[in-house]
């Protein structure tokens, strides 16, 4: 089985000037994968390859030095030790964005991303086919979600949201429709950090609310 190693980034990188580009992080376990990622990012145009992990613990001790712009990261977020030291590696990180990966279709983990402050929770495929878009989306306001997640939140949203307040529908439906935390915050005409803030207390209700389950 082909396994990416660091001396294949660096080779990719000789044959392009990679001190202008903004820096990502990938925590990928499978090397298949991890492969796929890194060569979707190395071709876009404004972004490289720092440097990548295959496990957390991997990770901890060393990723505060690669100084990321973006943190691509697969972890299974319903495992709660998983969580409990993604939270330690994240306030390694404090100032850079999170994008999660998966590949399975889970609401649940979109409110576990969003207690991450991550800046995109999108199917591995998805990520893959619009790496650039997707890259330059986060980083310029984030929030990104897949289509799928998109639908079955917008099924939840119907059921419950009459309970939430004006800015909370608003947020909501935006996000459904793929907006991200800069167009959400113009829309209501308020910060990104505000934004972010409405989105996370919209659905930590309707965790309260529905079956959504981390």
């Amino acid at each position: 089985m082909y396994d990416y190693n660091h001396t294949d980034i660096s080779i990719a990188r000789q044959k392009g000037n990679s001190d202008m580009k903004k820096r990502v992080v990938v925590l990928e376990s499978n090397p298949l994968l991890l492969k796929r990622i890194i060569e979707a990012i190395e071709n876009t145009t404004e972004w490289v390859v720092a440097n990548y992990y295959r496990s957390i613990a991997e990770a901890l001790p060393r990723i505060a030095r690669d100084q990321a712009t973006l943190f691509i990261a697969d972890v299974p977020l319903h495992d709660y030790e998983t969580f409990r030291k993604f939270t330690i590696l994240k306030s390694k990180i404090p100032f850079t964005n999170i994008v999660i990966l998966h590949d399975q279709n889970k609401p649940g983990d979109l409110l576990t991303a969003l207690r991450l402050s991550a800046g995109g929770y999108i199917l591995h495929e998805a990520f893959l086919e619009d790496c650039d878009i997707t890259l330059e989306s986060i980083f310029h306001g984030g929030l990104v979600i897949s289509a799928a997640i998109a639908e079955d939140l917008h099924e939840v949203y119907m059921a419950y949201s009459h309970l939430f307040n004006e800015q909370q529908a608003i947020a909501t439906s935006l996000l459904i429709k793929g907006k991200n935390y800069e167009a959400i915050a113009h829309t209501l005409e308020i910060s990104i950090e505000s934004a972010k803030r409405i989105i996370y207390d919209t659905f930590t209700l309707l965790e309260a609310e529905s079956a959504i389950r981390i």
